[in-house]
């Protein structure tokens, strides 16, 4: 394949590919929070329950 073609096929690949959606800061801090208190739930398990964790 020429060089040409590579370089066209490679703008025509970056210019079809979706827009990039990235994670915000709220939406990190909401998916965590929605976790609850994972310490206490932890702390409350069993040793062996938790092992493959």
């Amino acid at each position: 394949m020429a060089i040409s073609a590579q370089r066209a096929a490679a703008r025509a690949e970056s210019e079809n590919a979706p827009e990039p959606n990235p994670v915000t800061d709220a939406k990190a801090y909401a998916t965590i929070d929605s976790l609850g208190d994972v310490e206490t739930a932890l702390n409350g398990c069993k040793p062996e329950k938790t092992a493959s964790l």
